[in-house]
C-alpha cells in the first residue's frame, strides 16, 4: 500500500468525485480510477460506492478513511519534523524551463556560493504537493488564469499564498514558423503531466480555424536535456507559455503565438502563507523578482 493510494482516497471522499479529486491532485480523473481500484484490490474491500451523483464511502471504507486521513496528515508532520534542523537550506521547486536554470545559475554566483541547496524540478501539481506538506519553502509553476480562479478556494484551504510574477501567452515553439505554418498535422514534445500544457487553447482556437490543425503528443519527458534535444534537433514542437525573462530572448527557435488576448497565463511564486518566510527564502524570491523585471 503506498501513501499516494491514501492520498487519492482521502481526497476522493472528501470531495465525493473522482473529477473533483483529480483536479485537486492535479492528475487526470483515469489516473483517480485506477489508483483506487488498486487500493480496493489490495484491500479485498469496496471502499467508494458509484452513485449516479458521485460517490460515497461504504461502511468498511468509512472505517478505512478514519486511519488514511490520519496517515496522510501525520505524513506531512514527518515531514515538516525532518526537515526543522534545514533553516539554512534553500528548498525550491519550478516547473522545467531554461529561463529558472539560468536564473538560478546567475543567483549562485552573485549572492549564495555560502548557502545549501535543494532544487527539484517538477510539474505543477506536484510543486503544490510539496508546497502544502512544507517541502518546498518557495515554488514556482505557471496557470491558466481560468485555472488558477479555480484554483483559488484549494490554496486558501491549505494555506497557500502566491506572488504573480509575470504574465505571458501560450505559444507553440518550433524550427521554423513558415514551415510549420502550412501544417496540417503537428507533432509534440510535452512535458509529463504538466496541469498547464495550453494544448486545450490551442486545440480552442483552431477550432475557429477554417484549416483545422491536428495536434498529436509524440514524445512525453520530464527531462529538461530531452526537451532541448529534441526541439534543436528534430521536427518536433512544444507548446508552453512564452519567454518569461529576458534571457530567453536569445532563443532562436520560432514561435506561433495565439491571438486570442484573454489567453494569459501567469507565472506565481507559491509558499505557506501561515509560516515565517526564512531570510534565505525572502532572498532568492526578491532576486527572481528583480531578475524577471530586467
Amino acid at each position: 500500500m503506498e501513501l499516494r493510494q491514501l492520498q487519492c482516497m482521502v481526497a476522493c471522499a472528501q470531495t465525493k468525485s473522482f473529477s473533483k479529486a483529480a483536479s485537486i491532485l492535479f492528475t487526470s480523473q483515469s489516473n483517480v480510477s485506477k489508483m483506487i481500484a488498486s487500493l480496493e484490490k489490495e484491500l479485498g474491500k469496496k471502499v467508494f460506492e458509484r452513485k449516479q451523483h458521485g460517490i460515497e464511502l461504504t461502511d468498511k471504507g468509512k472505517q478505512i478513511y478514519k486511519y488514511a486521513l490520519s496517515m496522510v496528515e501525520c505524513s506531512a508532520k514527518i515531514l515538516e519534523c525532518a526537515e526543522e534542523d534545514a533553516t539554512e537550506e534553500l528548498r525550491v521547486s519550478f516547473q522545467p524551463g531554461s529561463w529558472f536554470a539560468n536564473a538560478f545559475c546567475e543567483y549562485y554566483i552573485q549572492e549564495g556560493a555560502e548557502e545549501k541547496y535543494n532544487v527539484i524540478s517538477a510539474p505543477a501539481g506536484e510543486i503544490v504537493r510539496r508546497i502544502i506538506a512544507s517541502q518546498d519553502q518557495l515554488g514556482f509553476a505557471y496557470f491558466e488564469e481560468t485555472q488558477l480562479g479555480k484554483l483559488k478556494k484549494m490554496f486558501q484551504e491549505n494555506h497557500i499564498g502566491y506572488y504573480t510574477l509575470k504574465k505571458a501567452k501560450t505559444v507553440l515553439y518550433c524550427r521554423n514558423k513558415t514551415d510549420h505554418e502550412k501544417r496540417n498535422e503537428i507533432f509534440l514534445v510535452q512535458g509529463v503531466e504538466d496541469y498547464y500544457s495550453g494544448i486545450s487553447l490551442w486545440k480552442e482556437q483552431k477550432k475557429k480555424d477554417e484549416e483545422k490543425r491536428k495536434l498529436q503528443v509524440k514524445v512525453t519527458t520530464n527531462s529538461d536535456y530531452i526537451m532541448q534535444a529534441m526541439l534543436q534537433k528534430t521536427n518536433l514542437c512544444n507548446i508552453s507559455p512564452n519567454c518569461l525573462s529576458h534571457s530567453e530572448k536569445s532563443i532562436t527557435h520560432d514561435t506561433i503565438q495565439l491571438e486570442n488576448e484573454e489567453q494569459a497565463v501567469q507565472f506565481v511564486c507559491l509558499f505557506r502563507n501561515d509560516q515565517k518566510m526564512e531570510k534565505t527564502a525572502k532572498k532568492f524570491l526578491t532576486f527572481i523578482k528583480k531578475y524577471m523585471e530586467e
